[in-house]
């Protein structure tokens, strides 16, 4: 997959966790797609002589959408899958449209912790009263026995775990087991290294549903897919019926792009290196006394890193310096009352062809650049020259 020279990633390397590039997939038959109202409910012949609505000569591309959706269901583990909604936010807004009701109750992660910072807002917006996981801030995860006490007091109908920030990949299985509601997790930041069982799958941890994107940890489309583990419950009909009712165009082009992208034989390769870079790239930053926020290495760790500032001053400057030299990074305000700091993952990078072999040395050059002693031009013909040399492609 192929861009011009002066496209903005061939110049600077993405180190965020939420930015990706999909692996090269290299088929035109999937760009001819584009616009073409094409669904992904098999009909009988009788069904589709009372429909509303048919689109000829599309019954090909139905099957190929729907095999596509047997290998994520397989891959997933779970019993039906949708990949209808176009992002995260979208799927969230009709998940929520279609499972509930005005008035009920979703125990939901808070920003502080992690958790997305739109999701409060969407929930509230259309009806739903939140009610917030307590956190344990030393630990930097959630206060599980305080949150079985809320709930035992609040009767939440909905739990729903949306972190999109965390430096560990939380296990919440004993919140799961004490929780008598329909229980929804958000894989956006973990779905490649769940597919590759590197982490615990949340239905597993007693999860209902997963929602996620494919354009995040996943080197795929803009996309998101909602799926279940019980394809009878009311809750999963419920969502496939608003679904239905409010997307027209399931935009196929970019659900088969993900069909081609998961049996990509290096999917398994980038899933490993996202976090061996991770933790490398943590050693190198700490050696060069940059102001990495550690974890605790005993539990599963992320592909996310923070660097942690005295002020917001301090973090904006730093990241405007790494920007000048084109290594680009989020500037925000960390969960667990950390203050205004940087985000770093290292989905996109290794994409871009970020490796445990030039992390030395990139680091050597990172440094530089938040302290502004390095020469700008040499470091970003480093950082072009990295790209260049990428094995995923050329980017």
């Amino acid at each position: 997959m192929g861009t011009s020279s002066n496209s903005y990633e061939q110049n600077s390397l993405v180190l965020n966790p939420v930015e990706n590039l999909p692996l090269t997939f290299g088929d035109e038959s999937i760009d001819n797609l584009q616009g073409l109202y094409i669904t992904d409910k098999s009909r009988s012949e009788e069904q589709k002589k009372n429909s509303k609505i048919l689109f000829a000569g599309r019954e090909n591309y139905i099957k190929n959408v729907l095999s596509v959706y047997e290998i994520w269901k397989k891959r997933l583990k779970a019993q039906d899958i949708t990949m209808r909604p176009q992002s995260g936010l979208n799927a969230h807004l009709l998940m929520f449209l279609g499972l509930g009701e005005i008035g009920s109750k979703v125990m939901l992660l808070p920003e502080e912790a992690g958790g997305h910072f739109s999701t409060s807002k969407i929930l509230k917006r259309i009806g739903y009263d939140v009610i917030h996981i307590p956190i344990d801030n030393d630990n930097k995860c959630i206060d599980t026995n305080k949150a079985i006490e809320v709930q035992k007091k609040e009767k939440c109908q909905f739990l729903f775990i949306d972190r999109s920030e965390g430096l560990i990949y939380e296990d919440f299985t004993d919140l799961c087991a004490n929780f008598k509601g329909y229980k929804i997790f958000d894989a956006s930041q973990y779905l490649t290294n769940i597919i590759f069982e590197q982490f615990k799958s949340p239905f597993e941890m007693g999860f209902d549903m997963i929602i996620s994107t494919l354009h995040k940890n996943f080197p795929g489309p803009q996309k998101a897919l909602i799926c279940t583990n019980n394809s009878d419950s009311k809750e999963w009909k419920a969502v496939i019926e608003t679904l239905y009712d409010c997307v027209s165009n399931i935009h196929a082009d970019k659900i088969l792009q993900a069909g081609v992208i998961i049996n990509n034989p290096m999917l398994e390769t980038y899933s490993n290196e996202i976090l061996s870079n991770a933790l490398f790239l943590e050693q190198m930053l700490i050696e060069h006394k940059i102001p990495v926020v550690t974890r605790n290495h005993s539990l599963v760790e992320t592909h996310h890193l923070w660097l942690q500032f005295s002020n917001k001053e301090d973090a904006y400057t730093a990241y405007r310096r790494l920007e000048k030299n084109k290594i680009l990074t989020n500037y925000r305000l960390l969960p667990y009352n950390l203050g205004y700091g940087l985000r770093l993952g290292t989905s996109c990078a290794t994409i871009q062809g970020l490796t445990v072999d030039n992390i030395p040395q990139f680091v050597e050059y990172f440094s530089q650049a938040l302290n502004e002693e390095g020469d700008t031009e040499i470091i970003q013909e480093y950082i072009s020259k990295m790209i260049q040399q990428s094995k995923y492609g050329n980017y």
